[in-house]
């Protein structure tokens, strides 16, 4: 089992947009990560992040895509591999989005427009002054262009 994961939480709002649940990280807005903790089931893993990086509790599926290589968030010399799953939450008008609480660490989470990764960096800057997370750029970027196939659902 993978030692961290990142978690894709998505909804479509009343006008066909995507939304993207994202944590700002010291060095820029990214998705909520979490570690998974030793003797975790995949399953109990996902749902644990889930809750304590976005205050989310859902019954949604998750589905997950390959793993990902990239920089290590807490040292961007190292580098890990992390699996990416996701959770899709619907469509509803977006006043009825689910509130996002603070991440374990203190994190601040939102929910940032992403229909794909320049909308989400355009959002992020105007929106809270940031920029997307160096480590997380690919990951999202792939995620949200479809270029990368879930291995199950």
């Amino acid at each position: 089992m993978k030692t961290h994961i990142d978690i894709a939480v998505t909804a479509l709002d009343e006008h066909g947009h995507r939304w993207l649940a994202a944590t700002a990280h010291p060095d820029g807005w990214g998705l909520p990560t979490g570690a998974v903790l030793p003797g975790s089931t995949p399953i109990a893993a996902r749902k644990a992040i889930l809750e304590t990086e976005t205050g989310l509790t859902t019954g949604q599926p998750f589905t997950a895509y390959p793993d990902q290589t990239r920089p290590d968030l807490g040292d961007p010399t190292r580098t890990i591999t992390a699996g990416l799953v996701h959770t899709y939450l619907g469509s509803q008008p977006r006043r009825s989005f689910p509130r996002l609480s603070t991440a374990t660490n203190g994190e601040r989470v939102e929910w940032v427009r992403a229909e794909n990764i320049a909308e989400f960096g355009d959002y992020i800057k105007v929106a809270f002054e940031g920029r997307v997370l160096p480590a997380h750029a690919g990951v999202i970027a792939a995620f949200l262009s479809g270029e990368v196939d879930p291995v199950f659902g």
